[in-house]
């Protein structure tokens, strides 16, 4: 009985040994924009969509735009007061601001953001 449960361990520790690693079902890599949903107005889409957050939120570029005239001018435009009314609506709705700090926090490797005109 001892010598067949040794030969039995055997044959397994070789079957384990032969036994091809990660032998998973390949899953097909879609693109994320063909998972949203069709009709977006903005689509936007990144490998590494927390990197690029973080590398705008630190640039020099990101400064000076904040600290130029075309800022200035753009944050009196209609175009940005309905921007940020858009942004209350949505804060009062979701119960969390659409803000940098949320977009960081939902920020991932390979991400997309589709926008969409609901009305």
């Amino acid at each position: 009985m001892k010598r067949h449960t040794v030969w039995i361990f055997c044959f397994l520790s070789v079957a384990l040994a032969v036994t091809p690693q990660g032998q998973a079902p390949q899953v097909a890599n879609t693109p994320l924009a063909k998972l949203m949903p069709p009709g977006p107005v903005l689509y936007v889409g990144s490998p590494d969509f927390a990197a690029l957050l973080h590398d705008w939120n630190n640039s020099a570029e990101k400064k000076t735009w904040l600290a130029s005239d075309n800022y200035r001018v753009f944050s009196r435009s209609r175009l940005f007061l309905r921007l940020q009314e858009a942004q209350e609506e949505f804060a009062v709705a979701a119960g969390a601001p659409p803000d940098m700090a949320l977009l960081e926090s939902v920020a991932g490797s390979e991400s997309g953001l589709a926008l969409y005109d609901i009305g």
